[in-house]
């Protein structure tokens, strides 16, 4: 059984979007494989706990749980019957619409202690970062209003309505040797443009410091630590430049995505549009350079772009991504740490989309519908067991 298959024909199921022979296809594995039946039955779980309160009517919590246990607790050895089957899907369909409230306990996920550092909900990222200038004030943007925020030799610093940091020249001739540091901590994210007008967005735990001027001999420079989607004004005369870990990449106007985290084993640099060069390789759209962390080799290789920049849409996007990985990220916007029980499980692979909106035991119920592995959470800390 292939459980990514599973889940994308579940997924164009819900959403309406289902061809009739992806729908001839679902129906055959419904009604002719126990072990796919048992599988979509696990996606029914994970669904009815993203259920919210109904508005109208509501069952009383202890009846929505006896019949909802009535229909999760059948035995995974039974061979259903198409009759039995329908009836089921007929009756969790009644308890999605008249019920509410979350009454499913996921059996993959466990939450250990009873103190309140055991009990506490761990939220989403949100938008938020910290400005350094050049003189030392730190400036908190999450809880600054917008307007303007500071003046630095010619340069306004503020903070946009929709919530972006804005540079604006009031001279343009300025030669402006400030260093300015704009630094994301776990859990946040941010967007600011910069004085040519290049937009960056920055990722979780991601810093980027720049000149308030920016130009540097010529060039429009940058370094960046962590994550960012650039898009660059074009301008032939400067050359925009961003230093990440082992790497200088040089580009006109175009747009792409660097990966440049310290615990990952590599930096990726993604090309949208336009055009790159990586240390004087040149990256066509849809590729990537992966630059190996400790032995600077560096390889170039076709990507799907989506992946990459769904971080940015508010989504995590996997194909066949290691849990490794895939925990890293979650771990950064959740600000929580994760450890492995078994080195074994970092080795999973999961494919499918996350929503980084979502509540964190939900993102983990979809990890955990692998099969492969389960979690216990104590506090801010997740343990990952095979």
């Amino acid at each position: 059984m292939d459980r990514d298959r599973i889940i994308y024909l579940w997924e164009r199921y819900l959403e309406n979007t289902i061809t009739v022979l992806e729908h001839q296809e679902w129906k055959k594995n419904i009604l002719d494989n126990p072990e796919c039946l048992t599988f979509i039955r696990e996606l029914m779980d994970a669904d009815w706990y993203r259920m919210k309160a109904a508005e109208e009517i509501t069952l009383k919590g202890n009846r929505s749980e006896e019949i909802f246990e009535w229909i999760t607790n059948q035995s995974k050895q039974q061979i259903f019957t198409k009759t039995v089957w329908l009836r089921i899907v007929a009756t969790a369909a009644i308890i999605l619409v008249i019920t509410g409230g979350y009454f499913f306990k996921f059996k993959n996920i466990s939450r250990t202690g009873s103190n309140a550092l055991a009990r506490q909900e761990i939220k989403p990222g949100k938008v938020g970062a910290t400005l350094r200038l050049a003189n030392g004030k730190q400036i908190r943007l999450t809880n600054a209003l917008h307007g303007a925020l500071a003046e630095e030799a010619g340069v306004r610093i503020t903070k946009s309505a929709g919530g972006q940091l804005v540079y604006e020249f009031e001279d343009r001739k300025t030669e402006n040797k400030k260093m300015n540091t704009l630094n994301t901590d776990r859990g946040e994210t941010f967007e600011v443009r910069l004085p040519d007008g290049s937009l960056v967005w920055l990722n979780a735990a991601s810093s980027l410091t720049y000149r308030v001027a920016l130009t540097v001999k010529g060039e429009r420079r940058v370094k960046l630590d962590g994550e960012a989607y650039f898009e660059v004004a074009k301008d032939k005369q400067h050359p925009f430049v961003v230093e990440s870990s082992g790497q200088r990449i040089t580009v006109l106007g175009t747009h792409f995505n660097i990966n440049s985290y310290p615990d990952e084993v590599d930096t990726r640099t993604t090309l949208l549009e336009g055009s790159v060069q990586v240390n004087g390789l040149t990256l066509k759209p849809h590729q990537q350079s992966v630059l190996t962390h400790g032995t600077n080799r560096l390889e170039v290789k076709e990507i799907d772009p989506s992946l990459v920049i769904a971080w940015k849409e508010g989504k995590f996007k996997c194909k066949r991504e290691h849990l490794e990985s895939l925990l890293r990220k979650v771990g950064r916007w959740y600000d929580v740490d994760i450890v492995y029980e078994n080195e074994a499980a970092k080795q999973q692979t999961f494919s499918g989309t996350l929503n980084k909106a979502d509540h964190f035991e939900e993102v983990l119920k979809h990890i955990a519908l692998t099969g492969e592995v389960n979690f216990k959470i104590e506090g801010r800390k997740v343990i990952v067991t095979k």
